[in-house]
Order: C-alpha cells, then sequence, then structure tokens
C-alpha cells in the first residue's frame, strides 16, 4: 500500500501554538485568583465593614482612652479618692511581710509537686497501661503475668530529685502518696494566701468601685479591654437566632457598634479628613434604645460583648411582650412567650433593607433578604389555623 503523502503545511509541524496556551493558562490562573477572592470576600461583604470598623473603632478607642485618663486624674484629685488609696497602702503594707512569706512557702510546695510530678505522672501511665492489658486479657495464664508485672513494677523505686538538691527514693505506693500530700499543701497555702491578702483586695475592689461610679465613661483599664478585643476580633457573621419565629437576625453583623459600653455617634466614626458622616460611621453608631438589648443576645465565634446598659432591667412602660408563636400553629404560653427579634431593631434598622441606615449596596440588603423571606415564612405559620 502506497504511503499517503505528506501536506505542504502541517499544522503540527509548521504552526506553534505556545501562545494560545500561554494566553488559555494566564486566563486559568486569573480565574482562580478571582474565584478565591470571590469566595473569601466577594461574597462576603461584612468582612469589609468588620475590618473598617476595627480600624475606626480603635481610633476612637485611642481618643477616649485620652479623655479617660483626664478624668481619672480629676477623680483622683478628690479627697474621698486620697482616702481609699491610703487604706490601700495601708493594707498593703500591712500584710506585706505575711503575703511574702506565704508566697514564699507556695512556691517551694509548687516546685516540690513539680518534681514529684514528673516521676509520678509517667509511672502511673505505665501501670494504667499494664491494668488495661490486665482487665483485656481472656486467658487467667494472661491475667496473673500481667498482675504480676504490675506488682513488680509498682515495688520498684523511683528517685526524685526536689529542688533544695535532695534525693529520695520511693515505690509506686510511696510516690502517689506523697504526691497528694503535696497537692493538698499547695493547695492549704494557696487558700492562706487569700486569707491573708483579703484585706488588700477588699480595699482595692472599693476604690476602684469609686473611680468607676465618679468616672464620666470607662475608666483607661476598662478601654484597654475593649481595645484588646477589637483588635483581636477576626471577622464573623453575628446573628440572633429566634427559633420559635422562624427568624435569624443579622444586623449586628455591620452594625457592630449597637452593644458597645461607650456611646458612638456618626461623627466620632468618621475616617481623618472627611467631611461629614458616610454608610460606615452611620451603621457604627450605638444602638438607640440599649436597654432593650438585653433581650437579645448574638451568637459569634467571638467572645461575648461587655454591655453596661444591660444591668438594670428596662422600665415596665418599654419593656416588650411576645406576639409569636411555633412553627406548627400552637401559641406559646404566656410565661415562656419570648420577645418578638424585630420589636429590639430600631426604626433606622428595620427591614427591609430600604430603611436601613445602609445603602442597598451594602450587606444589609443580602442580611434583609434572607430576615424578610423568613420572617414572611413566621408570619404565615402564626396566622395559619390548627387542624381540629
Amino acid at each position: 500500500m502506497p504511503d499517503k503523502p505528506t501536506p505542504e503545511q502541517d499544522p503540527i509541524t509548521s504552526k506553534s501554538y505556545a501562545a494560545h496556551y500561554m494566553i488559555a493558562t494566564i486566563i486559568l490562573v486569573i480565574t482562580l485568583f478571582w474565584a478565591l477572592w470571590d469566595e473569601a470576600w466577594g461574597q462576603r461583604p461584612w468582612k469589609a465593614f468588620q475590618e473598617t470598623w476595627k480600624d475606626r473603632y480603635s481610633a476612637f478607642l485611642n481618643t477616649a482612652r485620652s479623655k479617660s485618663q483626664a478624668s481619672e486624674k480629676d477623680v483622683e484629685k478628690d479627697s474621698q479618692y486620697a482616702d481609699l488609696a491610703a487604706a490601700v497602702k495601708k493594707a498593703s503594707d500591712d500584710s506585706a511581710a505575711a503575703a511574702k512569706a506565704a508566697r514564699e512557702k507556695l512556691d517551694d510546695a509548687s516546685a516540690r509537686l513539680l518534681a514529684v510530678q514528673s516521676v509520678f505522672t509517667d509511672r502511673r501511665a505505665y501501670v494504667n497501661a499494664l491494668t488495661y492489658e490486665l482487665e483485656t486479657s481472656e486467658s487467667e495464664s494472661s491475667k496473673k503475668s500481667k498482675a504480676a508485672e504490675i506488682k513488680d513494677y509498682k515495688g520498684k523505686k523511683a528517685t526524685v530529685e526536689f529542688p533544695d538538691g535532695t534525693k529520695k527514693e520511693f515505690d509506686f505506693e510511696e510516690l502517689e502518696k506523697t504526691y497528694n500530700e503535696i497537692r493538698d499543701e499547695r493547695t492549704k497555702l494557696s487558700l492562706e494566701l487569700g486569707d491573708v491578702l483579703k484585706p488588700v483586695t477588699a480595699a482595692k475592689a472599693k476604690l476602684d468601685e469609686y473611680v468607676s461610679d465618679h468616672m464620666v465613661d470607662l475608666t483607661p483599664a476598662q478601654i484597654d479591654g475593649l481595645r484588646k478585643k477589637t483588635s483581636d476580633w477576626d471577622p464573623t457573621i453575628v446573628q440572633i437566632n429566634v427559633a420559635e419565629a422562624n427568624i435569624v437576625d443579622r444586623c449586628e453583623s455591620c452594625h457592630m457598634g449597637a452593644r458597645e459600653p461607650l456611646k458612638i455617634t456618626p461623627a466620632s466614626m468618621m475616617s481623618k479628613g472627611e467631611k461629614k458622616p458616610d454608610e460606615y460611621a452611620t451603621a457604627f453608631v450605638s444602638h438607640p434604645e440599649p436597654e432593650i438589648l438585653r433581650f437579645t443576645i448574638p451568637t459569634s465565634s467571638a467572645a461575648p460583648r461587655v454591655t453596661r446598659a444591660m444591668d438594670a432591667p428596662p422600665p415596665a412602660s418599654r419593656r416588650l411582650t411576645a406576639t409569636t408563636s411555633t412553627g406548627s400553629g400552637r401559641s406559646i404560653p404566656k410565661k415562656t412567650r419570648r420577645p418578638d427579634a424585630r420589636a429590639a431593631i430600631p426604626a433606622t434598622w428595620s427591614l427591609p433593607a430600604a430603611t436601613c441606615s445602609l445603602k442597598p449596596s451594602t450587606p444589609a440588603k443580602i442580611f434583609s433578604a434572607s430576615a424578610d423571606a423568613t420572617a414572611a415564612t413566621a408570619t404565615k405559620a402564626t396566622t395559619k389555623s390548627p387542624k381540629t
């Protein structure tokens, strides 16, 4: 059979596709990075809100701390503060010698316990392993062999070197007894130290209470705690779940300042150089009626926020009453009814997004849509008559 003639313009040998492959590779790499960005940020706009919140609230706290320090200095000038500070110093001086002796005893007991523990825990772990093998053995000869091995091991001496350089040998029973005795001794010494420091602790508590009561805002130490909490915050969805009404409210994922103990205004949340508050500054303000937030506790992976306004119950005229029902149409008894989550949202935060202080392009639109849908489902469930 004759060979087929080779074409004059063979596309495989006469043309290079390197440029095509290069362009396709670049497009694929760009698409990969875009997909990663979209997954992490593009579809989660609340992350940008929370990062902006961290920057602006941290700057606000720095300013608030300066004012708090000035206010604290004014409080320290008061004669009553001087008397309380003198009481703290006197209690500290009176208990200094006893506290020093108690701490030395406690440190010595802790060091001795650590020396015994380092040997005892290893031997106890080995005994536990042998005991497990004994209990899981099926033949009598194997059980007898393991029991003899445990007995021999417990009888062996172990050397413990104490902090003062002395060495002692203990078998297993003696080692366990010594460990328990030193542990109990350390517990007793800790209680004794607490009793010695009780007058100092009580005097400091009175001084701190006086400062807190006479400060205009939070103390510098409290503001430092807020600064640490803010710097440690990782972006996460903050939501309130009302299972009975089938409502999930995620407003506080963007309205981050709602539960903060300091009064936050749009002007205080403005970034440098701005002439008027933007959508971020408007979203980060304090809740206009903080007392009703005590009925709605958000859940998130972050630590719970400190709320000073929640300590006292709201006035009777402003207490909420629940009007929700279960999804099955059965009404919740009056004593167990919970307040409606939507009643806790002020007018400027109300759903749908058109009435929210944020623009529709912000996360409010996303969260409002889901909350609106669940609210409609809940309303339908509450109005449906149960079957007879």
